[in-house]
């Protein structure tokens, strides 16, 4: 079938041969089964405990997701984010998956890690549960969903049907934050989580700034990925990151960690290889 005419190409295959992809299943499955069973030992249902388990086993299997997304580069960081994640839901909870969902496959369209344009059904999702969201929680949703979709569309083998939908969530996004210009003053109150978002932040744009060139080729195409569009992509990644929380309190904090996870696990790597090459 035609690109084009495509319905759904945002769908990345799972090979089980490939070391990372077989010790992600594992990890994830891991954490099914000991959260649930912390949970079933702090009290809750059985059934209960099997969804806090599954919740548990998505928020992990999208962690890793994520970090393949946002450095394709190296495998190392989507590792890290599975691991990070599982700290995450230790101290705090399993982060919003719905959001979690949205992020992964709105970056997607616009690293098109797949190596194909977004089909029909793709822009269809994308748009309307950046839409939602950003109804539900904040602009910043609706903002980073118009701005994959313009980028998308002007940028190399430009999607110029994107376009459309960019502007829709472009005037849904300055509707909304008109209507909530205040933003959450209250972080100070937070130094640590404050401390911690300052300071990946800062280590991530200077990773993002260090790459300078990608070696990961597409799935579908086998062609070598964009850098500009990685990079854009990481970029957008931080801005939500930042921005969200600022809007949607402590709360949207952790509604976003799983973004936190990926970030903090990228800037560790990027760290680990700048120490490693001055070393060396």
């Amino acid at each position: 079938m035609p690109e084009s005419q495509s319905l759904f190409t945002l769908g990345r295959p799972i090979d089980l041969n490939y070391p990372s992809n077989a010790f992600i299943f594992g990890f994830s499955f891991a954490s099914f089964i000991g959260f649930g069973i912390a949970a079933y030992f702090g009290g809750v249902s059985v059934l209960q405990s099997l969804a806090f388990g599954a919740r548990s086993f998505l928020s992990v299997f999208l962690a890793w997701a994520l970090g393949r997304e946002i450095d394709p580069d190296r495998p190392t960081t989507a590792g890290l984010a599975a691991v990070g994640q599982v700290i995450v839901i230790w101290f705090i909870d399993v982060p919003s998956l719905f959001l979690s969902f949205w992020a992964l496959f709105t970056l997607r369209v616009l690293s098109r890690t797949t190596g194909l344009k977004s089909g029909i059904l793709d822009t269809v999702l994308v748009t309307g549960i950046s839409a939602w969201l950003g109804y539900q929680l904040s602009w910043v949703i609706a903002g980073a969903g118009a701005v994959v979709f313009l980028a998308d569309g002007i940028m190399e083998s430009p999607n110029r049907k994107h376009l459309v939908p960019g502007v829709l969530l472009f005037g849904e996004a300055i509707y909304l934050l008109v209507t909530e210009p205040y933003i959450w003053r209250d972080f100070v109150n937070y130094p640590v989580k404050f401390g911690l978002v300052i300071g990946v932040s800062l280590v991530f744009l200077s990773a993002i700034y260090a790459n300078k060139r990608v070696s990961s080729v597409a799935d579908e195409t086998g062609k070598r990925l964009s850098v500009r569009r990685v990079q854009l992509t990481q970029l957008v990644a931080v801005i939500v990151a930042l921005l969200f929380p600022l809007w949607a309190g402590v709360h949207g904090f952790h509604q976003s960690a799983t973004l936190w996870s990926v970030l903090g696990a990228s800037s560790l790597v990027h760290v680990a290889r700048t120490l490693a090459l001055s070393l060396g």
